[in-house]
């Protein structure tokens, strides 16, 4: 995942002069990727009623669902940026609407 190589940059800084270049960086997406997991763990958290691996398969795609390749330029995952640019927002929306019907089952 990455939070889009178009979106988290990282500043290299270069002489007095001239302008800090600005590059794509995957370690700069790391928290907001990272904080992304946090929430929807939150929103949707671990019943102990899902079977071995089932819970975390269930954020993955919860995370890899939400995520948006287009945004980038790709039209599914790609090596260059992952599932895409992730929403924050859309992600945890779903993991709160399935965390509803997770409890109604159960």
């Amino acid at each position: 995942f990455v939070a889009a190589p178009n979106d988290i940059f990282a500043a290299t800084p270069t002489y007095m002069d001239e302008e800090d270049l600005y590059i794509p960086s995957i370690s700069a997406a790391i928290p907001v990727v990272s904080s992304l997991f946090a929430l929807t763990i939150s929103a949707c958290p671990h019943l102990g009623t899902e079977g071995a691996g089932e819970y975390v398969d269930m954020v993955m795609d919860l995370v890899k669902e939400n995520a948006s390749p287009e945004a980038v330029g790709f039209e599914g995952f790609s090596p260059e940026c992952g599932h895409g640019l992730i929403d924050s927002e859309k992600t945890v929306k779903r993991a709160k609407e399935l965390n509803d019907k997770r409890i109604r089952e159960n």
